[in-house]
């Protein structure tokens, strides 16, 4: 599949980072989380929230900035497994 460990551990918590080259996901052990839930970065992110919403997907969390933008927030499958969309990269 192509994806390269970038850096992890287990303070505070356990946690990896990978990457394709493209994207770069995140994965953290449960802590004030209550699921396993996968992290998912882009730099484009809030236009990819405004497709998932055109698409039918339902917002569990929106996480707005200080200026109202949407550009971060978490869905939930209907098993209970979250996915956190942030806008950025990760490193």
């Amino acid at each position: 599949m192509g994806w390269q460990f970038k850096r992890g551990g287990s303070e505070p918590y356990n946690y990896a980072l990978m990457s394709d080259g493209v994207v770069t996901i995140g994965i953290h052990e449960e802590r004030d989380i209550p699921t396993l839930s996968l992290t998912y970065f882009a730099t484009d992110m809030e236009d990819r929230i405004v497709r998932l919403r055109k698409s039918g997907i339902d917002i569990f969390e929106e996480l707005p900035s200080e200026e109202g933008r949407v550009a971060n927030c978490i869905v939930q499958s209907p098993e209970g497994m979250r996915i956190q969309l942030f806008e950025g990269m990760q490193d």
